[in-house]
């Protein structure tokens, strides 16, 4: 399932900016995490997930009347995967992944008591470096060495299309004084993949769904 959610981005980034005017409290922090799903999907067959499951960022938290905030995080990851290919010819070639990705979660959060709930969007951007190695058969005779193998290395630059997701969560607060805690459960709904297989027998791709369990630090600034 596609979601067209880019219009109404831009949208909503408009409205953010418009209610940041009339602000009536800002707190900065950090929020950290683990994902509670993995980087590819369930379906994923040869590749190993070899993705970091922490992420991790600043965020700014801005308080509005009538117990309605807006939150704004830059969230980093480590991802990345092996896939081993084997041929039929007694060709073997392995390709290393490895990448940055950052998100950028904007939500609108309606508080009440010590609970909050929350939803909007997130962006994705992913880039790294693909590194392919192995070798392959090239020449067969009746003496030994009875195989004539040809090795190669490559390296490439990888940049991924950027992603788009909405994104739920819900926790609760601790204050002390003017810095809050707020553990907290997030799910994100990617509007794409970023990698897919391209061998039909072995299908695989990048999960779509995204659940972690975060942990908000924030100092309170105070009252304009």
């Amino acid at each position: 399932m596609r979601i067209s959610i880019r219009l109404p981005g831009f949208v909503a980034l408009m409205l953010i900016f418009e209610q940041l005017a009339v602000a009536q409290s800002v707190s900065l922090g950090i929020l950290g995490g683990v994902q509670a799903t993995r980087e590819l999907s369930p379906r994923s067959g040869d590749p190993t997930d070899e993705s970091k499951r922490y992420v991790v960022g600043p965020l700014l938290d801005v308080g509005l009347a009538r117990h309605w905030s807006i939150e704004l995080d830059a969230l980093y990851r480590r991802t990345g995967y092996t896939d081993p290919v084997y041929g039929c010819c007694g060709d073997y070639g392995i390709t290393r992944e490895r990448a940055n990705s950052w998100e950028f979660p904007i939500l609108a959060k309606y508080n009440f008591h010590r609970a909050f709930v929350g939803g909007g969007l997130s962006f994705r951007t992913i880039h790294g470096a693909d590194i392919a190695s192995g070798y392959n058969v090239t020449g067969l005779s009746a003496t030994p060495p009875y195989y004539t193998y040809t090795y190669f290395f490559n390296k490439s630059a990888t940049d991924y299309s950027a992603l788009v997701g909405v994104v739920i969560s819900g926790g609760f607060s601790v204050n002390a004084g003017r810095v809050r805690l707020t553990p907290q459960l997030r799910y994100t709904r990617w509007d794409q993949t970023y990698v897919t297989s391209y061998v039909a027998s072995q299908p695989w791709s990048s999960n779509e769904n995204e659940v972690s369990i975060d942990l908000g630090l924030t100092w309170h600034l105070g009252r304009k």
